[in-house]
């Protein structure tokens, strides 16, 4: 589950918390548990920053930005930023050392994730959300925290081009279209057909492999596993990242690698020149995840 549950949780407990808060329920534990649960999301992940922009953007197209409101966000910045202290250099070097890449179908597919992840069920809910965004777009607080977060993702889509950018890190947009899809069934009844017919399709496609791991690291971890007890020598570049399903096997970032039978290459790393001897190239899933076999 990594932090994205949390990531949704902190998105949906500070958005509520923003609703009293800018009706007028100025009571100080609202504000205290907006720092914190904005600061816990912001530790976990830098996505949540869009979060905290679309509500700054509603509390001033709401016309309520105060002092108090600057204090939370700024308190919620710097507490969320702490977690970042001890890994403030390796993330930087991390990220130095990759190149920017234009993910083309990025919009298409987290639209699609934040949708449902079928085709059916996306075509379904996005029609819902389309409907209701008609009924509520022209409002202010609607207009701007959208404009101002697709703004943003627009730059880091088309200007930033991080290497590393998935439909996941958007995973806090799900109960927003969940929210979306309630309201439309509220204005229009007969839009809960639709919207049963989607959960339906949703459920089906979630369970019909449910004992299934098809993510990369376990897939890799497996591979390793599989070539120790064959008797073979696996190595592994970045192979730290195998420590949670299994042993790592012997690292090769800068060394040889002549006597592996099989290489698991983690984060973007290659190869290169030493690729030559390797018969068989298997990627896994969308983490940059590659086995080198021979």
């Amino acid at each position: 589950m990594r932090g994205y549950s949390l990531v949704a949780l902190c998105a949906v407990a500070t958005t509520l918390l923003t609703g009293r808060l800018v009706a007028g329920d100025e009571r100080r534990r609202l504000g205290v548990a907006y720092v914190l649960f904005s600061a816990a999301g912001l530790a976990v992940h830098f996505y949540m920053g869009l979060v905290v922009v679309a509500q700054a953007a509603y509390v001033a197209a709401a016309g309520r930005v105060s002092a108090r409101w600057r204090t939370r966000w700024y308190a919620s910045l710097t507490l969320g930023a702490l977690a970042y202290l001890g890994i403030a250099d390796v993330m930087a070097a991390a990220a130095s050392g990759r190149s920017n890449v234009f993910h083309a179908s990025f919009p298409l597919d987290a639209a699609r994730a934040v949708l449902g992840g079928n085709p059916t069920a996306a075509a379904v809910v996005g029609h819902l959300v389309v409907a209701v965004a008609c009924v509520m777009g022209r409002r202010r607080t609607v207009v701007l925290p959208v404009a101002a977060v697709g703004s943003l993702l627009l730059v880091v889509w088309l200007v930033m081009r991080p290497l590393d950018l998935y439909p996941r890190f958007l995973v806090w947009l799900v109960p927003g279209v969940s929210a979306c899809v309630g309201l439309a069934v509220s204005r229009w009844p007969l839009a809960a057909a639709p919207a049963l017919l989607a959960a339906g399709v949703m459920a089906v496609t979630e369970t019909r492999d449910w004992r299934a791991d098809t993510r990369a690291l376990p897939r890799a971890a497996a591979a390793v596993e599989a070539a120790v007890a064959r008797g073979h020598e696996p190595c592994a570049m970045n192979g730290e990242a195998l420590l949670a399903y299994t042993v790592p096997p012997r690292e090769v970032s800068t060394g040889p690698v002549d006597d592996c039978d099989l290489v698991v290459v983690v984060g973007g790393g290659r190869l290169g020149h030493r690729a030559a001897g390797f018969t068989r190239v298997e990627r896994l899933g969308e983490s940059g995840v590659v086995v080198y076999r021979r």
